[in-house]
């Protein structure tokens, strides 16, 4: 299922590390972040709560329940987003009600997450 979604440039909160196929991303999942930078990447997503400035899909919203690091635009996912949906918002994609909406397919996808290791 993931392969598929994968196939159809449609991943949600695309991950690089999950991508066997480059040396860099075994390089970069072993980095070590500082503290520091962790502080400074979830201050920088926390003043994300008070607007929609950082916006580039213009149908961000910000809730009342959201933290920091959930205010990201579909723009700034990664090179699979702009591949599939070269303008506009990843929520007009035709695919996206069957592959991020419909629970039967999350709960697949969750599944296959799982049994390959990752935690959610």
């Amino acid at each position: 299922m993931l392969l598929r979604a994968r196939s159809a440039c449609v991943v949600a909160y695309y991950d690089s590390s999950l991508d066997n196929d480059s040396p860099e991303s075994s390089a970069e999942a072993s980095r070590v972040v500082s503290g520091a930078e962790v502080d400074e990447a979830v201050e920088g997503l926390s003043s994300r709560l008070s607007n929609t400035d950082w916006c580039e899909c213009v149908h961000c919203q910000v809730l009342a329940n959201f933290r920091g690091i959930e205010c990201l635009c579909c723009r700034e996912m990664g090179a699979p987003v702009p591949t599939a949906q070269p303008y506009g918002c990843i929520t007009e994609h035709q695919d996206f009600s069957v592959l991020c909406l419909n629970i039967a397919v999350l709960h697949v996808a969750y599944l296959e997450l799982r049994a390959w290791g990752h935690t959610m």
